[in-house]
């Protein structure tokens, strides 16, 4: 048909035929062909978190079975005293005697709960509700479990109280085994470091995990020297160098980067707002240098202006985030430290059992965790101190290298992961997602802390 040659009338005609309405049919109340064009719904559901797949320490830690709430174990602190084993022939050895000592470790609840009503059960969906809540409830407290095996902390609860967090292995790993890099790249040097260290104290080290960003820089080092080509298909190749294994004095290490490995490198939203069934009420915080403590000094290089915020924290929220005035450390303070004061509210509805320290850079404006403390109480008024000594920086990263079997570290758990159905109260079916357990290393010497590692 020639379209030019229509009249005005044919024209007219053409335009009251049935057309999409551009896209209408997504608008409600569509009208014309766009009111019987149905959506396509695809029949899978895309994961924009994280999967099984990013779980790295919970799939490669021991797993043994817990009998209690409360695990004892027995450790061989060493086989005697060192003194020389050589005598004068007929004579007896001195008498020496291994060292045991007992320790525990208390089993600590994880556990959500999800809910589906009966009408989300009887509708045509494209997955089953209830199996994909129970799916997805597994998933969030394996990724719970994933990040407090590393950062677990059973100190975080008002004074006297017993924390709802077990211990992770950062807060299990002996105190002299931490290698301080000062916001410096980790290098291979390091890695060597901490692998002799653990050589030192009779263990062998197996893996290396690291944050995402420091994995990334510790491959990219390598570039300018280390090149990998190597032919596919005609006309195609594959670069580049990515790290998996590294060779110490202690044997090869495995470095696996782990994306739950992130603390101390995220930015504070300050806007986000509260959030929980109750959120603890925000203290007022203030900031102001702190007394010198000739044993334990700061570390502030040069010194410098930073500015403070502050998140209450309780098992049933989060609140809102409370910012400092600006701090000067001049260089005469360097050795000071900077002293919070997190004053509960007069008013607060809900009581913390938490603190989570932020800080900036030196002049800079955005929020880095550097530390978590608990409350003094859970009384109005009540008073927590912390005093920041620049342990810490803010904006690095931290990587945890050690003997990773099962003669040295294990996750005790009552079950694994279960489903329980609540009871039904409405048309409303609720269920929870519990994890009893709590990780043991039973060699603390044999695990190293590579802390205020920079990153990009």
């Amino acid at each position: 048909m020639a379209f030019n040659s229509l009249t005005q009338t044919q024209v007219q005609d053409l335009y009251k035929a049935l057309t999409t309405n551009n896209f209408a049919q997504i608008n409600p109340g569509a009208k014309g062909g766009a009111a019987i064009i149905p959506e396509s719904l695809e029949n899978t559901i895309k994961t924009l978190t994280y999967s099984e797949q990013h779980l790295k320490l919970w799939r490669d830690i021991p797993k043994s079975r817990a009998f209690s709430n409360v695990e004892e174990y027995n450790v061989v602190d060493s086989y005697g005293e060192d003194i020389p084993g050589f005598q004068p022939e007929g004579i007896a050895g001195l008498d020496t005697t291994s060292s045991y000592k007992r320790e525990l470790a208390k089993v600590k609840c994880l556990n959500v709960t999800r809910s589906v009503t009966d009408l989300m059960r009887l509708v045509n969906t494209v997955s089953e509700p209830e199996a994909l809540e129970t799916q997805n409830g597994m998933k969030f407290i394996l990724g719970q479990a994933e990040q407090a095996l590393f950062y677990g902390d059973s100190t975080l609860a008002p004074a006297d109280e017993e924390g709802l967090q077990w211990n992770g292995i950062l807060k299990q790993t002996a105190d002299h085994n931490v290698v301080d890099l000062r916001g410096k790249y980790l290098e291979d040097k390091h890695i060597n470091n901490a692998a002799t260290n653990i050589l030192d104290n009779y263990g062998t080290p197996t893996k290396a995990y690291l944050p995402m960003n420091v994995a990334q820089k510790f491959s990219e080092q390598y570039y300018p020297n280390q090149r990998a080509i190597m032919s596919v298909e005609a006309g195609e190749m594959v670069a580049g160098t990515t790290v998996t294994k590294f060779n110490t004095l202690g044997g090869t290490v495995d470095l696996i980067p782990d994306v739950f490995l992130r603390r101390g490198m995220e930015v504070l939203d300050t806007n986000a707002p509260a959030y929980g069934q109750e959120p603890p009420t925000a203290p007022t915080v203030t900031a102001a240098v702190a007394d010198e403590d000739a044993k334990n000094p700061a570390k502030f290089a040069q010194g410098g202006t930073f500015k403070y915020a502050v998140v209450a924290y309780s098992h049933k929220g989060k609140s809102v985030a409370v910012e400092t005035d600006a701090v000067t450390v001049a260089t005469e303070n360097i050795k000071k430290g900077v002293k919070l004061t997190i004053k509960n509210s007069d008013t607060q509805i809900f009581a913390p059992e938490y603190f989570v320290i932020y800080r900036t850079e030196d002049n800079g404006s955005k929020f880095y965790e550097i530390g978590r403390v608990g409350a003094k109480s859970r009384e109005k008024s009540a008073e927590t101190i912390f005093v920041d000594k620049n342990e810490v920086l803010p904006n690095t990263g931290e990587a945890v290298i050690g003997q990773f079997d099962e003669s040295a570290i294990t996750f005790r758990q009552l079950l694994p992961a279960f489903k329980l159905p609540y009871a039904m109260t409405g048309p409303v079916r609720r269920f929870g997602i519990f994890l009893y357990g709590t990780p043991i290393v039973y060699a603390p010497k044999k695990f190293v802390t590579i802390k205020n590692i920079k990153i990009d």
